[in-house]
């Protein structure tokens, strides 16, 4: 688990491929109590259509912990520290 911990982060997101799993991820996060919303997919993550789950950035353990655990393939999480600036907070999985 890599996480880097910076100051004025405005927000979080994690990136599932494909869609179904960000439907899953939603339903599991928000029945762990955890507050998210799932967005389009900024530009500065992907030029791709899509949505990402948008989160605030102090839940990233746990949300980092939910999705290790189940199934769901390759994800990023990323921060916005900066408006228009993304940056890979954890390894790809």
């Amino acid at each position: 688990m890599l996480s880097i911990i910076v100051k004025n982060v405005l927000k979080c997101f994690v990136m599932l491929k494909p869609v179904h799993d960000v439907m899953k991820a939603q339903k599991q996060l928000m029945s762990a109590g955890i507050s998210i919303n799932v967005v389009a997919t900024p530009r500065e993550i992907s030029h791709n259509c899509g949505v990402v789950v948008q989160f605030a950035c102090e839940c990233i353990y746990r949300i980092e912990t939910i999705i290790c655990c189940e199934d769901y393939g390759n994800f990023r999480l990323f921060r916005k520290s900066v408006p228009g600036v993304e940056e890979i907070i954890a390894a790809e999985y």
